[in-house]
């Protein structure tokens, strides 16, 4: 709600006076940025929750970018829901790139899909 409220400040341009505000009230959102926030989390929400840490997860970071932060999440994509429904992702809009990753785990070398959206 502060934010918010420092946001519409940061909009003014009727005075001298306002334009101050304005620029100092610029200089406070500038200043709070804290970049991109990464999660990595084994569940997420409705797509692969098997306790209560997917749906945490899930509500956190649509709540932080609701609030304008740039958010990433890493999860494992399984090729089946809990239903058994395959491409489930889709109809949220998340769908590959067409990209893949290779990260380095202890000795092994993995391959990883990466999903947008």
């Amino acid at each position: 709600l502060v934010l918010k409220f420092i946001k519409t400040l940061a909009q003014l341009d009727t005075s001298a006076e306002d334009r101050l505000v304005a620029a100092l009230c610029r200089a406070v959102i500038r200043c709070n940025r804290v970049g991109p926030i990464v999660f990595v989390a084994p569940e997420l929400g409705r797509w692969s929750t098997v306790g209560g840490l997917g749906v945490m997860v899930d509500e956190l970071t649509v709540g932080l970018a609701g609030m304008g932060a740039e958010i990433v999440v890493v999860s494992p994509f399984y090729h089946v829901d809990r239903k058994g429904k395959t491409d489930y992702l889709r109809k949220d809009g998340i769908n590959y790139t067409g990209r893949n990753v290779r990260v380095q785990i202890g000795a092994e070398s993995v391959e990883l899909g990466v999903h947008a959206g």
